[in-house]
């Protein structure tokens, strides 16, 4: 039983803490010989949309985990060193990720690409709560004919970034607009 448990012990660690680099990372890593672009997401919203559309293109590193509220959310110095490796970054944008706008800023101005997924969300479609002060409401996923907006924002991210992957995120951007669409219609329901 000791040894099992012995054995037990180290195996779980490594399961538990995987293998990757994480935001420790480089901004490109090597994969069958061809380099894959480092993407850093702030919500698991974000991140599933990414992820979505990317396939296994590039890597993922997602700064919120399950249950993190982005609206207090504040960028760790890991968090800082994932973006300063990123190539592309994407975050929800309509003030979500409000206490991470500088940390946004300064990444662009370092040159690397960042993007606000809900940029494409047309104004008529936004919700504007006497409670959020003249903003509007940034929780757009609750709506998937609403988020489906963002897919495009992703895409043409990605291509911009990669154009050897242009067909492959087109293709997985149409195909998670039709997921989209299924469940918009089956809510309609």
């Amino acid at each position: 039983m000791a040894t099992a448990l012995a054995l037990a012990l180290p195996v779980s660690a490594f399961w538990l803490t995987g293998c990757g680099k994480g935001a420790s990372g480089d901004a490109s890593h090597e994969t069958n010989g061809t380099a894959k672009l480092v993407v850093v997401t702030t919500t698991t919203h974000v991140t599933d949309m990414v992820e979505s559309v990317a396939g296994k293109r590039v890597e993922v590193i997602a700064l919120m985990g399950p249950g993190v509220d982005p609206h207090l959310y504040k960028p760790s110095a890991k968090d800082v060193t994932a973006l300063s490796k990123a190539t592309l970054v994407f975050y929800s944008g309509l003030m979500l990720e409000g206490r991470m706008a500088e940390v946004f800023s300064k990444a662009s101005l370092k040159g690397t690409k960042t993007y606000a997924v809900t940029k494409n969300v047309p104004e008529e479609k936004l919700l504007h709560p006497e409670e959020f002060a003249g903003h509007p409401d940034p929780h757009v996923w609750f709506d998937p004919e609403i988020w489906m907006n963002c897919i495009e924002v992703v895409r043409a991210g990605l291509t911009e970034a990669d154009p050897a992957g242009k067909d492959e995120y087109a293709r997985n951007a149409e195909a998670l607009k039709v997921e989209y669409g299924a469940v918009t219609n089956w809510a309609k329901t």
